[in-house]
């Protein structure tokens, strides 16, 4: 025969009161049959018989005769005494699973199944900033191609400058022969001048001029003429020598409005890529803060779930030592047990998944502060390269002047040429016609050589 126990009264214990109390709307909503209930709880000893009674009095009466039931019943069982233990036995017994499941994972005014919905919102958090990792990430790709192409158009720049150059001392070679060919011509004037007077000079001492005269003349006429020739292609070649230059000059023109119209839009790019680089790094100090506060949130987060499964661990030994205690500890209780370790021990990898998730967003930060680097040092790299490009150009156009200068030069000794040969033509004319006239006079005095006077002797 059982022994009889008397009913206890007055408040539940503080832990039991805060679980029945922080989920007491759900537990009014989720107790469908109240009156089962309170006739289960007489069975244990819980309710006397008038609470019974009033139970079902209420649920027969009141306009909302369910709820307003369920909420007597548990205003009763939270002035029940240490009655916790047999109203989780009752609730299981009515296939009450989910009420019993809630219950045992609320602690301190804390639900587990809230915590696991926290730590979801975490989860989601860390995948956001995935999504915006990824996202600067391509856009950090976009930024190299855009450097990828400048570079090729500095590339085919280069090459132009150095078709430039080659051509330059191809025209420097033609000036040093065409220089050498003036030397050749002046020391050929020089020396034909220079016969020319010991020529006559020596006919005229000997007396040696007869009819030869004329075919040293024609020599001289011949010698002339070459020269002549050879000046006429000499100037020919000079005018194609201007041709040339005048076709480099108009080709680096255009080269230089090509690199003005590049190193106008190459600025621009160059402003905007910058603009996009400032703003970049804006979002990513802005990204890298967001992700700090988010971190320090976590962190304490994690801290609170600590805190909350030594809170848990510690409640679950002393429910287990009470319920021992009150003999109210059956089968179940073993079941429970493992479901509370299941959780925790789900709660414990969540954990670890989250902080391993964690130290992969700081590599991944780690990555695109690295990436940004390097796009710095490749800005500074191109900047290099125009400044070079530009040293290139003010050469280039040095040359050109160094050229103007030359060619006009070669103009003004090519006039002189000119009037030094009108020079030579205009003497050699004098020169023979003084030579026919003492020619003439010198057969007159061999036909009358007594017209001829001591003092013309």
């Amino acid at each position: 025969m059982a022994m009889y126990q008397v009913k206890q009264k007055g408040r539940m214990p503080e832990d039991d009161y805060v679980r029945v109390r922080d989920n007491y709307c759900y537990l009014v909503e989720q107790i469908k049959e109240p009156v089962k209930l309170s006739n289960k709880l007489f069975e244990k000893n819980i309710f006397d018989a008038d609470e019974k009674e009033e139970i079902q009095k209420i649920f027969r009466n009141a306009e909302k005769g369910r709820d307003a039931a369920a909420d007597k019943l548990l205003m009763y069982v939270l002035n029940s005494g240490d009655a916790y233990g047999k109203f989780i036995l009752c609730l299981r017994e009515l296939g009450y699973k989910k009420i019993v499941n809630v219950l045992e994972n609320t602690t301190n005014g804390k639900n587990k199944t809230n915590l696991m919905t926290e730590q979801d919102k975490t989860r989601h958090q860390l995948e956001d900033l995935h999504k915006d990792h990824d996202l600067a990430k391509q856009e950090l790709e976009n930024l190299k191609k855009q450097m990828e192409t400048q570079d090729g158009d500095s590339k085919q720049m280069l090459k132009k400058i150095e078709k430039l150059e080659t051509y330059k001392k191809q025209t420097e070679e033609k000036e040093a022969l065409t220089k050498k060919r003036f030397d050749e011509l002046e020391t050929c004037i020089k020396t034909l001048t220079l016969n020319e007077e010991d020529t006559v000079r020596q006919q005229l001492l000997h007396g040696t001029l007869s009819g030869n005269t004329s075919d040293t003349s024609d020599k001289k006429g011949k010698n002339k003429t070459n020269l002549m020739t050879e000046q006429d292609t000499t100037r020919h070649q000079l005018e194609d020598l201007h041709k040339d230059h005048d076709l480099a000059k108009q080709e680096l023109e255009n080269l230089k409005k090509q690199v003005e119209t590049l190193k106008t839009r190459q600025d621009g790019d160059s402003k905007q890529m910058l603009k996009k680089i400032e703003k970049r790094e804006h979002e990513l100090e802005t990204y890298k803060k967001q992700t700090e506060e988010k971190e320090a949130l976590t962190k304490k987060r994690f801290d609170e779930l600590e805190t909350c499964i030594k809170t848990l661990t510690l409640n679950e030994e002393d429910t287990v030592r009470q319920q021992l205690l009150h003999g109210t500890l059956s089968g179940n209780t073993s079941d429970t047990s493992d479901k509370k370790g299941k959780n925790k021990t789900n709660l414990m990898t969540e954990q670890d998944t989250t902080r391993h998730q964690l130290e992969d967003l700081h590599k991944d930060r780690d990555l695109a502060k690295q990436e940004l680097e390097n796009l710095k040092k490749q800005m500074e790299t191109q900047d290099g390269d125009s400044k070079q490009m530009l040293k290139k150009i003010e050469k280039l156009e040095t040359y050109k002047k160094q050229t103007e200068e030359k060619e006009a030069l070669t103009k003004k000794r090519i006039d002189e040429l000119e009037t030094c040969i009108k020079t030579l033509t205009l003497n050699e004319e004098g020169r023979l016609i003084l030579l026919r006239h003492t020619h003439i006079v010198t057969n007159y005095y061999v036909i009358y050589p007594s017209s001829l006077k001591s003092e013309d002797v």
